[in-house]
């Protein structure tokens, strides 16, 4: 429990800097807290307890912004599909392309219910 303690603050802030994002940062350091209390290891100093521990913060942010950029994707010409605009020059267009999200979204919350 003193571990926890001493070192919440520093890892959450140096999550928090890396992903700026104040519910990621909390996950995440609750995720590097449940690798150490698995693996920690009592005899040693605080300052290798300390490395440690930003250690597994690194490798925990890591994983987390390897399986951000796995997410799916959707392209702008699908969104257009889905709208029925049929015509990719037009739908690459900034403007129309903000609309036809829009329209996409909209579909959505009259599908589903929402407000």
């Amino acid at each position: 429990m003193a571990v926890y303690q001493e070192h919440i603050t520093p890892v959450f802030r140096f999550l928090y800097s890396r992903v700026g994002n104040r519910e990621d940062a909390e996950d995440l350091s609750s995720q590097v807290f449940l690798k150490a209390v698995r693996h920690l290891d009592l005899a040693r100093d605080a300052m290798t307890i300390r490395s440690w521990l930003f250690q597994l913060a690194r490798t925990t942010q890591a994983d987390y912004w390897r399986e951000y950029y796995r997410a799916p994707k959707v392209s702008l010409f699908l969104v257009g599909d889905i709208a029925g605009q049929e015509d990719e020059e037009q739908v690459a267009e900034p403007h129309v392309a903000a609309e036809t999200l829009r329209q996409v979204l909209d579909n959505c919350r009259t599908t589903i219910g929402w407000c």
